[in-house]
């Protein structure tokens, strides 16, 4: 079972490469998840000898893109002021090799922030019109936008997403992992008013899911008529937002559940899932074959809720070479039941690997995170990841050196 651990660049230039290479080589592991897209979530970094709390540029990649790949194209990425200094998955590769280590792409996709320039207030004779970027994002039932978080029914952004990968991986990297790359779970727990919906996760979740022009043209291609369908989870959302007490179904580990609500609601939540998973499958066509493709199922745990953004297994699977599971449960009886569950729905077609968390609230104590250990090796599972480098305290380093070497 390989073992790997994430790691961003900003923690490489303050540590420096050869001091973070003799790091992980001390840790036992052999593969270095390098992040190459990053949402801009500020990061607490416990063993930074200088800057504790880091704040990376919103939705910012960490490689020089190949210009002549995003001339024409409508969404660019936006590359961090650190990729002036050194653009890592150019020199870390090569450095790597000499010890033995491989290099992984992680490829954090959602959100997406245009490149800074404003466009101009008044275009010049023959100048082009700005793309209407948020024509992209996810609109729900009331037909707002979420701000920032694409679409993967649009073509453009799965356009977008492809070409992503595929420059990343230009590079002599072994391996991508994708993380947020389907239909985002808008946090609505957190704003100001919300309050009305904290006792209804399933009115949560419809509140954003999408209704935009091209989810409805899939649906109505599907013979779903969407109109009336998102009329009725309009008006659903309309009764939990009065507050007046409307019951609201359960979120369970499959769509079925929600039919009270629609009888055609389940079956328009699996085609995102259809959605989700080509999109995958088409990169994986588009990738060089010897670089493995990683999909983290969006859910942080359990795998089977992951259907919410798209993510079920079965359609991973069919495009990728390991689906990464989130072990985020100090159950270890619940992690087990997870993984034969997510074998189960993979099908062969795809490994099964997992991420683990050194520390609490994931694993309180090492003896909680070494039996997770455990149950990886005594599952045979493909892969297993930690994370993050510059994330973790001493203590929990100290923790996964000893756990790789089976350590009670």
């Amino acid at each position: 079972m390989e073992y790997s651990i994430e790691l961003h660049p900003w923690d490489l230039a303050e540590e420096g490469v050869e001091q973070t290479l003799a790091t992980v080589v001390g840790l036992g592991a052999r593969c270095m998840s390098l992040t190459a897209s990053w949402p801009g979530r500020a990061v607490l970094r416990p063993r930074a000898a200088a800057q504790r709390m880091y704040f990376p540029e919103r939705a910012a990649v960490y490689f020089r893109p190949e210009e002549s790949r995003w001339k024409d194209s409508p969404l660019k990425p936006f590359p961090s002021e650190l990729v002036m200094i050194e653009d890592y998955f150019e020199t870390l590769p090569l450095r790597a090799q000499r010890e033995g280590l491989s290099v992984e792409a992680r490829v954090v996709f959602l959100p997406y922030v245009p490149p800074p320039g404003a466009p101009p207030k008044r275009l010049m004779p023959g100048q082009a019109k700005p793309f209407p970027v948020e024509k992209l994002y996810v609109r729900n039932a009331f037909g707002d936008r979420l701000p920032g978080y694409l679409c993967p029914a649009h073509e453009e952004v799965r356009r977008y997403f492809i070409d992503l990968v595929s420059d990343v991986t230009r590079h002599a990297v072994s391996s991508v992992a994708l993380e947020s790359f389907g239909y985002p779970l808008f946090d609505f727990g957190s704003m100001p008013g919300s309050a009305v919906l904290a006792a209804a996760p399933a009115a949560q979740f419809l509140m954003g899911v999408c209704f935009c022009e091209s989810c409805t043209a899939r649906g109505e291609a599907m013979h779903i008529d969407i109109s009336p369908l998102a009329w009725r989870v309009r008006n659903f959302l309309e009764r939990v937002l009065s507050g007046e007490g409307a019951p609201v179904p359960p979120l369970t580990e499959s769509p079925d559940g929600l039919g009270e609500i629609d009888e055609l609601l389940p079956a328009y939540l699996r085609l995102r899932n259809d959605i989700v998973g080509t999109l995958v499958r088409d990169l994986r066509a588009a990738l060089r074959k010897d670089v493995r493709v990683v999909s983290v199922p969006g859910s942080r745990f359990p795998a089977a809720q992951a259907w919410r953004e798209g993510g079920e297994v079965a359609r991973l699977a069919a495009g990728s070479n390991v689906i990464r599971l989130q072990g985020n449960t100090p159950d270890t009886g619940a992690l087990v039941l997870d993984i034969t569950r997510a074998r189960e729905r993979a099908g062969g077609r795809a490994g099964i690997g997992l991420k683990l968390s050194p520390g609490p609230p994931h694993a309180p104590t090492y003896e909680t995170f070494a039996e997770k250990v455990a149950v990886a090796r005594d599952l045979g599972l493909e892969s297993l990841a930690f994370s993050g480098l510059g994330e973790l305290a001493h203590a929990h380093l100290k923790w996964i050196a000893r756990a790789a070497e089976g350590g009670p």
